[in-house]
């Protein structure tokens, strides 16, 4: 160390991973660039009727500032139908789903008053597969979710969603690339991946679809040459939660950005980088622009996709030992506030608790929002699919509960966690 070179902070060049405070998501709000992914438009068409239009009211408010990307609007327009379909599919199909539920609990009711362990799961089986038939052949009704979703896979006239989205983005979409700067940034997107540089090395493995696979670094280079020449702060709100975005914690929650990004920002656009998911976004925005955005907005995930378990006799309920593999993970990652609420819904609640005894349990101030409180609960589940302990398509272990827009009145289990939890208390008692 030269004479006279001062000592160092040890924040010193390393201010990035520092938290970003409420005035810097502000300021880039009123001032900055406004970037959505994909995933966030196509969104609006598996949302409730009140969820989208408190979400069009925060774009509303910042509409002077939204730029999409060249290929967002390409994956928009691509994946438009097949969400619509999907939508309309998976809501007519969610009142059968609900009576599948009932009926399986009425079985494991009788079980325990007047029917032998192996009649019960003789019907088990074969309701499981009348539904599994039932779910095959039914048509799909409208599910429509507050708009006709039917007309408006029909006439791009008739979307209401899609109207509003073209008057939002009119002369703010960016400019796709020609087909000799395509190629050049399909190469040097193939080499960043094989390096694991962010983003997009996640979906590399989709090199048969090569926009598919490459989407998320075009989405990325494509905002970069925008905030280049427009030489404001960046704002990119996404559900993607994968690694190649973000800095995660142990349970597979995003943190923040990635350093890399947030520095390869700023050395090639001269901006910064904030990234939010839609609920931070929906909650932040919507706090600091004095829009109205309800709880139940904020805390609205999109519904799986729908997936029938082909295989006979795999049942879709939660059974003693998958119960303990979820309230295992759940401890391992840190999430015991979740898991203590789903051990008092499933024992005193009786399959509810109350909003007033979450905050009880997990002594967290009544004046905090309980928004995204069962994401470590889908997270964890999640996990457990993927490493083969749980079935996919298993029933949702917590829910919010809603009777109206707005705050959550509780959260809710299946009656299959209830009395998993039952027999999980005659094992330890009989140990």
């Amino acid at each position: 160390m030269a004479d006279g070179d001062e000592l160092r902070d040890l924040w010193d060049g390393f201010e990035i991973y520092g938290d970003v405070n409420s005035d810097e998501i502000g300021s880039v709000l009123r001032e900055g660039i406004i970037a959505l992914d994909t995933n966030i438009l196509l969104h609006l068409y598996r949302c409730g009727a009140n969820a989208r239009s408190q979400i069009f009211d925060v774009l509303e408010e910042v509409k002077v500032n939204l730029f999409m990307p060249a290929q967002v609007q390409a994956e928009f327009w691509r994946k438009r139908d097949g969400v619509i379909r999907e939508v309309i599919t998976t809501s007519s199909l969610a009142g059968l789903r609900e009576a599948q539920k009932k009926a399986l609990a009425e079985i494991r009711s009788w079980r325990r008053r007047a029917m032998s362990t192996v009649e019960a799961d003789e019907l088990t089986r074969d309701l499981e597969q009348l539904f599994r038939r039932i779910f095959t052949s039914v048509s799909a009704d409208d599910g429509s979710r507050g708009i006709n979703l039917k007309a408006a896979l029909s006439s791009a006239h008739d979307d209401a969603i899609l109207q509003r989205l073209l008057a939002l983005f009119k002369s703010r979409v960016g400019q796709p690339y020609d087909p000799a700067a395509f190629e050049t940034h399909k190469r040097r997107g193939l080499e960043r991946f094989e390096k694991r540089i962010p983003p997009g090395y996640m979906d590399s493995w989709k090199h048969g679809q090569v926009e598919e696979g490459l989407g998320d670094y075009l989405i990325w280079e494509q905002v970069i040459d925008y905030a280049s020449v427009a030489g404001r702060d960046v704002l990119f709100v996404t559900d993607d939660e994968k690694e190649d975005w973000w800095r995660l914690d142990i349970s597979g929650e995003p943190i923040a950005a990635r350093v890399e990004l947030i520095q390869e920002m700023q050395a090639r656009a001269g901006v910064k980088l904030h990234m939010l998911r839609r609920q931070e976004f929906l909650e932040i925005a919507g706090a600091l622009l004095d829009v109205t955005v309800d709880e139940s907005t904020i805390d609205d995930v999109d519904p799986p996709s729908l997936t029938i378990d082909a295989s006979d006799g795999v049942s879709l309920a939660w059974t003693p030992g998958r119960l303990k593999a979820l309230l295992s993970r759940l401890a391992e990652v840190g999430a015991s506030e979740q898991e203590a609420v789903i051990r008092f819904a499933a024992g005193p609640g009786n399959g509810f608790i109350l909003r007033s005894k979450v905050y009880e349990l997990t002594g967290r101030p009544e004046s905090m929002l309980l928004v995204g409180f069962t994401k470590p609960v889908v997270n964890a589940t999640n996990y457990l699919q993927e490493i083969g302990e749980i079935p996919a398509g298993i029933d949702t272990a917590l829910e919010s509960r809603y009777q109206r827009p707005g705050k959550a009145e509780g959260f809710a289990v299946p009656e299959s966690v209830v009395e998993s939890l039952k027999d999980l208390g005659e094992e330890s008692s009989g140990s």
